[in-house]
């Protein structure tokens, strides 16, 4: 089997997590003895090898490669969505590399600068596709549902009139997998992908070498936030929780950076305290190594989060909201906790319960953190994949 993988942009070009999932099923088929190349985005055409694979990186076809698109200004950004809502150059781009290399299937990972006319355009070559949900980009031209600080429950006006293309185009796909229950959903309620066969797919935990839980040598429970310091994460709303648990056998660490004006807030609320760390941008290694429970706060319905699995991967647990699919692979008391996001005062409880004598329960769920690593590699998402694309081409011929 020959699959081509088709991803906005590449190692080491990554914007965020979809990027290194998308580096990840590529190396992990390679692994698995499947033949696989790499179609990909770029400011110039040029073709290299990246840890043994083929890497296609063709010149976009917009007006600037979505890389690049945080420099660039208001008008640029619309003019791109709506080239990218239908943009005909596509083909030119693909299409000769595809003919050439002669795939079994094409697996999209996030279709940024390609259109979602790719989907078509596979339809037309006779090649049968897997699109992987990542985000919301297929709904909204900003990926997110999330608008001046809230949630969006419905599609605006101008999402609507930017990704109407994308929902009629959906109708080519042959299988939709998202990495969550809550991400798919939010697509097929909505009529999207229609013929297309549906899975979904979790991210399967790696495990990584890791050190003793902090708290059994410094006797205070370190809980931790990493990510983007946005308003959107909930950093705040974390803040406050841990200040009005007012627990001195507890600190919190945030590693991340963020909008200036909302870093400084958030130091700001801290005012001082000295059992509250502000890290910066950190190595995750030595973020998960010095804290023993991770926080993720999201206010947004966040598709999967990347953190979740690799706090499970250090053996570490969690306390997360349930919003988007955040909370899908929790297990309540076991790996984790799960508190409302419109009820912050549940997790300033959980930090005041598990800064007092909670040592036990906190190993416990350790312990079970790596159990379920371990037991998720019996059969990975990479597994899951492979049998997927077995699946679709089977139906396809």
């Amino acid at each position: 089997m020959k699959v081509a993988l088709i991803s906005s942009s590449y190692h080491p070009y990554a914007i965020g997590g979809g990027e290194r999932s998308a580096q990840r099923l590529a190396e992990g088929l390679k692994a698995r003895g499947i033949d696989v190349f790499v179609i990909t985005a770029f400011d110039h055409d040029v073709t290299e090898v990246v840890n043994g694979i083929k890497v296609y990186r063709v010149k976009h076809p917009n007006i600037y490669w979505s890389y690049h698109a945080e420099k660039m200004p208001g008008y640029k950004k619309i003019l791109w969505h709506l080239i990218e809502s239908y943009n005909l150059n596509v083909k030119g781009k693909v299409a000769p590399i595809l003919k050439h290399e002669k795939p079994d299937i094409v697996q999209i990972r996030n279709y940024q600068n390609f259109s979602s006319i790719i989907w078509k355009i596979l339809y037309e070559l006779g090649l049968p596709v897997v699109q992987t949900l990542n985000d919301y980009t297929s709904l909204c031209y900003k990926s997110a549902m999330y608008r001046s600080g809230k949630n969006c429950t419905n599609q605006c006006k101008d999402c609507k009139l930017v990704t109407w293309p994308r929902k009629r185009l959906s109708r080519y796909v042959d299988a939709v997998v998202g990495v969550s229950q809550y991400t798919l959903h939010q697509h097929t309620k909505r009529s999207y992908f229609p013929k297309a066969e549906e899975s979904v797919v979790y991210t399967t935990p790696t495990p990584y070498p890791y050190k003793a839980l902090p708290l059994l040598k410094n006797k205070l429970v370190t809980f931790g936030v990493i990510g983007r310091v946005h308003p959107s994460k909930g950093i705040l709303e974390t803040i406050d929780a841990f200040i009005q648990a007012d627990s001195s056998l507890s600190k919190l660490v945030i590693a991340g950076d963020g909008p200036d004006d909302y870093f400084q807030l958030c130091q700001q609320r801290a005012n001082n305290n000295d059992r509250i760390l502000f890290l910066g941008k950190v190595n995750p290694e030595d973020f998960y190594n010095i804290v023993d429970i991770v926080v993720i706060p999201s206010i947004w319905h966040e598709p999967f989060p990347r953190v979740l699995i690799e706090a499970y991967s250090y053996g570490r647990p969690v306390i997360v909201t349930r919003q988007g699919g955040t909370h899908e692979q929790v297990s309540e008391g076991k790996t984790g906790f799960i508190f409302d996001v419109n009820h912050f005062e549940q997790l300033s409880q959980y930090i005041g319960q598990l800064s007092v004598n909670a040592y036990e329960t906190i190993m416990e769920m350790h312990q079970n953190c790596i159990d379920f690593v371990q037991k998720q590699q019996k059969k990975t998402d990479i597994d899951s994949y492979i049998n997927i694309y077995h699946s679709v081409i089977k139906n396809h011929n």
